[in-house]
């Protein structure tokens, strides 16, 4: 059976607090290396502006999320601060 990655659901794996003084990256770097026990390496991935996205997205009382591609895993965060990945295993 061959299963479409729309189909894979995603698994919370940690939690962004965006009124913490915490930055997303060590969000993530944190969290994605508790979960695969090596730290992940985020290049092309601009934290720092998905931080401010999802920040005035909360300000403005808008859902949204943003979608990065860590190390062959796909991982989201909304505006809750749900960090999540979609496992494909």
């Amino acid at each position: 059976m061959i299963r479409s990655i729309d189909d894979t659901p995603w698994r919370a794996v940690g939690r962004h607090r965006f009124d913490s003084a915490a930055e997303l990256d060590a969000t993530l770097t944190t969290t994605l290396g508790s979960e695969g026990g090596t730290v992940p390496r985020l290049r092309g991935v601009d934290p720092e502006e998905a931080e401010r996205l999802l920040s005035s997205a909360r300000e403005a009382d808008v859902e949204l999320e943003v979608h990065f591609c860590i190390e062959d895993r796909l991982v989201k965060i909304d505006t809750e601060g749900v960090v999540a990945v979609r496992d494909d295993r």
